[in-house]
């Protein structure tokens, strides 16, 4: 049977908190060991010809909770860290997709300028989904979208709209992996999981292995894949 060519495989990384609640850690240890996973997987998929990774770190709704103090000063203290580390893989372009609104000042100034630090070379695309839902995403697409055809006076067709989607130019996941024992999707990139094979996982975030990702992989080779109903 003929393989099937995996262009793009995305996660949901769920179970941080509760991985570090089950070892007697603080939230701080869980999210630290969470990135260390990331960059397992980034480094893992690269060296398998896996072009596109799309990880979705933080959702609006957990954006918008109390408890996410741990998780932001992390971020501001090894992110700039994190993407050195990631670059020193190989050839990486890591692109940030969600919202800037309600984020705390220093976590934008770093999102502001992460863009000047990627690579014009590249052999592999990562998405970091930070502060993503897909309601947001197609509003902001709605505004764009009109305030297009307004500068423009023309109509707007599907080629227009598409270009205003975060993973433009980009093709679809081919696989979706959730750890945490949760079987949905989360408002998480809708528009592009229409033929998503999706896999839903009990290991928490941290414990994921590889031979997990790889034993996905070989299910996903199997399928005789259709793109209709």
């Amino acid at each position: 049977m003929k393989k099937n060519k995996l262009k793009h495989i995305c996660f949901i990384l769920d179970g941080n908190k509760r991985w570090a609640k089950k070892n007697n850690l603080n939230q701080l240890d869980g999210y630290k060991k969470g990135i260390e996973k990331i960059y397992e997987i980034i480094k893992y998929c690269y060296e398998h010809n896996i072009e596109y990774v799309t990880l979705y770190l933080l959702s609006t709704e957990n954006v918008n909770r109390k408890n996410n103090n741990s998780f932001f000063k992390l971020a501001n203290k090894s992110f700039e860290g994190f993407v050195k580390k990631i670059n020193k893989i190989g050839k990486i372009k890591m692109n940030i997709i969600g919202e800037n609104k309600n984020l705390p000042k220093n976590i934008l100034n770093l999102i502001k300028e992460f863009p000047l630090k990627q690579k014009n070379d590249f052999n592999q695309t990562i998405n970091l989904a930070f502060n993503y839902g897909f309601i947001d995403e197609l509003k902001s697409v709605i505004k764009k979208t009109n305030e297009f055809a307004l500068e423009n006076k023309m109509h707007v067709d599907e080629v227009n709209i598409e270009n205003f989607f975060y993973l433009k130019n980009q093709p679809d996941p081919d696989i979706l992996i959730r750890t945490g024992g949760y079987n949905r999707i989360s408002n998480f990139i809708l528009k592009n999981l229409i033929y998503t094979e999706l896999y839903f996982l009990e290991t928490l975030w941290p414990d994921l292995k590889l031979s997990q990702i790889q034993n996905i992989i070989l299910k996903y080779n199997k399928i005789n894949r259709k793109y209709e109903l």
